[in-house]
């Protein structure tokens, strides 16, 4: 697990130089191009804020109704019948493989390897 902290660590300075070694390279004024993509990143970036206010707000009404509980209880046979315990549905919902809670969980581990290898 050491080696791949280690790349994981070394992985984004060593792009950045690879970049600026590539610019020097071409001659291209690395500062400027990298200035101007930062202004297209902002634009873009304020271009999706509507998209994303309104998948926050249907979701909450999806919640709030109790429509997004009735799709996970219509679909906990399916969830069971490929793995998923059927009480981590409302888990997996809420957390979504958040900072690897799911694949890490000692149940669900036990869970997925005795269904597999049974």
């Amino acid at each position: 697990m050491g080696i791949i902290t280690m790349i994981s660590s070394w992985i984004i300075p060593c792009f950045i130089l690879i970049i600026l070694l590539v610019a020097m390279k071409k001659k291209l004024p690395a500062y400027e191009l990298f200035v101007e993509g930062g202004k297209e990143g902002v634009k873009m970036a304020v271009s999706l804020l509507p998209f994303l206010l309104g998948m926050l707000v249907s979701i909450s009404i999806l919640r709030s109704s109790g429509a997004l509980e009735a799709f996970i209880h219509l679909i906990s046979p399916i969830l069971s019948f490929i793995g998923i315990p059927p009480d981590y549905s409302s888990r997996t919902r809420k957390t979504y493989f958040r900072n690897s809670s799911f694949r890490n969980d000692d149940r669900v581990n036990r869970y997925t390897r005795t269904k597999i290898h049974s």
